[in-house]
């Protein structure tokens, strides 16, 4: 059995239009620069310096540079300190995550449905200790504040 369709062409654009888009893009890239710049310099520049000083055994006293392999990370994972801090490490963020994000969807939850019963209590005992935060933290300051406002 033979298909008649034919492949997709996709339509040609006029020069005018490539020259158009380019010179969006190219307004696009001017307001992105400073990020990108900042990005590079303060994020992956210290990133990539620092992944190539863990392959050596680079000291600043002595200014020399030696390649050493893997051999500084062969030393930290027979450290039994730095295991057990990494091990420590790894239940405290699986643990907080997995603990505090169903949570947190639960609570969202409970305080934007309609259908739930006591809904207000809810959200009083959520956003109560921030009402009191904010009155306790200094009450002559609001209170001079609003009397000033009142005499105005």
């Amino acid at each position: 059995m033979t298909s008649d369709l034919k492949p997709a062409t996709p339509p040609t654009r006029s020069p005018e239009a490539r020259r158009r888009d380019r010179r969006q893009w190219g307004w696009c890239y001017l307001f992105l620069s400073p990020f990108l710049l900042f990005f590079i310099a303060f994020t992956l520049w210290p990133i990539a310096a620092t992944m190539s000083w863990s392959f050596t055994d680079f000291s600043v006293p002595s200014r020399g540079i030696n390649f050493v392999g893997l051999e500084n990370f062969k030393t930290l994972f027979q450290d039994d300190l730095y295991r057990r801090s990494f091990v420590n490490t790894l239940i405290f963020a699986l643990g907080n995550t997995l603990l505090k994000l169903p949570l947190s969807l639960l609570l969202a939850v409970l305080l934007t449905r309609r259908w739930v019963a006591g809904r207000s209590f809810f959200r009083t005992i959520y956003f109560l200790p921030i009402v009191i935060r904010y009155c306790s933290r200094n009450p002559f300051k609001q209170l001079s504040e609003g009397l000033l406002l009142q005499s105005v």
